[in-house]
């Protein structure tokens, strides 16, 4: 007996799946305003590059590890071009200096023996202003010496375990373990908060935690604790820098995504594409966009065609 052959095609299509949050933050400086043409568009600026460096995690992780700065600025070229903030090897024509931080924030344990970090540290303890030279680790915010100390004096005072543990009757020595282990929790949050851009939330929030709304607050400090994937751009006066030696910071923007169930390389056009539009924008506080991925979609199981007995 013959054997009836028959040829399927499963039509495939692209589609979106879930989405990721991509937490954004920028600032820009009071004088600094771009200039836009006739037709409403920014008139072009340019840059140069310049590596500031990578903040590696305690864990190794091969997305970001195979990726080197050249890469990371190709990348991150496109969406810049896409704002008209375009790259130039002319020092007399170059405006910008911008600076290309990127790494992985560790959320669960407190990394204070890196060098990237310490750097960071000593930019975050020296006196606040745009005109702080930039380490050679992802540096601080405008002001982030006064943001630390308002964070850490604003959850410090929230109470925390001490007075609670003191009336449960638990024995000094624990209480120490404890106090010691919530200070380590918070010199992370902390420090991450800062480099990710969400310090000035985090201070907004911590008011809430003895209220009915403290559920905004734990989901705060959940994205807090969570390690995230994460970029900085700091844009300096390059025609001051070059003239006067002078540091000052023009525009930031800082933008992450949760590691967990991504990888840099894959995802840093597209996180970068999602925070293109706060280049050299305020972005009034700490914004999500959208970051979508695509997956494929199978339809119907078709004949197209019939091979008969023999």
């Amino acid at each position: 007996m013959g054997v009836a052959t028959f040829l399927l095609v499963v039509p495939a299509s692209l589609t979106a799946a879930s989405a990721v949050p991509v937490a954004v933050n920028s600032r820009v400086s009071d004088d600094y305003a771009r200039v836009r043409r006739t037709d409403g568009s920014f008139a072009p600026e340019y840059y140069a590059f310049g590596e500031g460096g990578c903040w590696s995690s305690t864990q190794r992780d091969e997305s970001i590890e195979k990726l080197k700065f050249m890469d990371i600025a190709r990348t991150i070229a496109g969406p810049l071009a896409a704002q008209n903030y375009l790259s130039t090897r002319s020092a007399s024509e170059t405006k910008l200096l911008i600076m290309v931080y990127w790494g992985t924030t560790d959320g669960s344990k407190n990394s204070t023996a890196s060098a990237a970090y310490q750097n960071m540290v000593n930019s975050q303890t020296a006196a606040a202003g745009a005109t702080q030279p930039p380490s050679g680790a992802p540096p601080g915010a405008w002001g982030n010496s006064l943001t630390a100390r308002a964070l850490s004096s604003s959850v410090s005072n929230g109470g925390g375990i001490g007075a609670e543990s003191q009336a449960a009757g638990i024995p000094d020595s624990v209480l120490d373990i404890f106090l010691m282990v919530e200070r380590t929790q918070l010199h992370t949050d902390v420090r991450n908060a800062l480099m990710l851009g969400f310090a000035d939330e985090m201070i907004a929030y911590e008011p809430l935690q003895s209220t009915a709304a403290r559920w905004r607050r734990a989901d705060l400090y959940e994205e807090i604790e969570t390690n995230r994937y994460f970029v900085v751009l700091q844009a300096y006066d390059f025609h001051l820098l070059q003239t006067q030696k002078k540091h000052k910071l023009v525009w930031e923007v800082r933008y992450s995504i949760p590691e967990s169930g991504n990888g840099f390389s894959e995802q840093l056009a597209a996180m970068t594409q999602a925070a293109a539009r706060y280049f050299g924008q305020p972005s009034q506080g700490l914004q999500r966009q959208q970051l979508p991925s695509t997956g494929i979609k199978f339809g119907e199981f078709k004949v197209i065609e019939y091979a008969p007995e023999k």
